[in-house]
């Protein structure tokens, strides 16, 4: 039996977006003829969003004067695009001898780049490829390095997320639920599931079954988050109440991928989740082998 989980998320930890107000901050951008205003707003809206904070575009009826803004101002002069940054925690430039949006793309790279030191790890992750300064983070910024350590707290913590999922569903002979906790690192993830079924068959037995497996999963963020795990169930039980019938040793795997998008604080996933598990040594020379999702 197969069954569709849809998955609400909380983030307990996850650091970019813990401890930040509830205000609305908006990204403004001054160009010159040579871009295109809407394609620099987006840039500019995904990268500050990933990097610092949640910001929106202005909306059509206006901002008032004491909102939050981020103002970026771009020009080009003898083939190198140029950026500035000013707003909230942050008030930096970028530069970029490559053409139309890619040299946008690159010089505000630079520029957050240059103005959150504690995010520089991450950028270079991501973006390695197109910032010079990535390629000689560890070899040129020994002084630098010594100043992270100091204060491990503040430069590590948003590595580390708590994430706890919750799902349940029914038909009409079987009703089911799954609670799973994760410690996600980065893009790695390990945790453990609890798994719970009840099913009457056809025959009129009733089966109690629990297991938990220990899971692993990976992470990575488009525009969307995208989640792919897999774990080894290694403890559970089975009831046959109509038989009186049981067994406590269990053994199978998991299989499961979701897709989210950040809600604040929290995360919206839907996802799809497979288990197979097999019961023996009950108390009659048959065993129960039973696979679901």
């Amino acid at each position: 039996v197969k069954h569709l989980l849809i998955i609400l998320s909380f983030l307990f930890l996850s650091s970019p977006l813990f401890g930040q107000s509830d205000e609305k901050c908006y990204v403004v951008v001054d160009s010159s003829d040579d871009f295109d205003p809407s394609l620099l707003s987006n840039i500019s809206i995904s990268l500050i969003s990933q990097f610092l904070r949640e910001v929106e575009p202005i909306p059509p009826d206006g901002v008032s004067k004491d909102s939050c803004l981020y103002h970026i101002s771009v020009t080009k002069k003898e083939g190198t695009t140029f950026v500035t940054f000013k707003g909230k925690n942050l008030n930096s430039y970028g530069d970029s001898k490559l053409s139309g949006s890619d040299g946008f793309q690159q010089s505000v790279l630079k520029s957050l780049y240059r103005s959150l030191r504690e995010k520089r790890e991450l950028i270079c992750e991501d973006y390695g490829s197109l910032l010079e300064e990535c390629g000689g983070l560890k070899d040129t910024s020994k002084k630098e390095v010594l100043v992270e350590e100091k204060r491990p707290q503040k430069s590590e913590s948003s590595n580390y997320k708590l994430r706890g999922l919750i799902g349940s569903g029914s038909s009409d002979k079987t009703e089911f639920n799954n609670t799973s906790l994760f410690f996600v690192w980065r893009r790695f993830g390990i945790g453990l599931s609890d798994f719970f079924m009840k099913n009457t068959s056809s025959a009129g037995n009733k089966y109690e079954l629990y297991n938990r497996s220990y899971d692993f999963t990976y992470s990575f963020t488009d525009v969307y988050s995208y989640s792919f795990g897999m774990g080894v169930i290694v403890d559970g039980e089975a009831k046959i109440s109509t038989q009186n019938f049981k067994s406590d040793e269990v053994s199978g795997y998991r299989i499961m991928g979701l897709i989210g998008t950040n809600l604040g604080r929290w995360e919206l996933l839907g996802g799809y989740q497979y288990s197979s598990f097999d019961y023996k040594k009950f108390t009659t020379t048959k065993n129960l082998s039973i696979s679901g999702g």
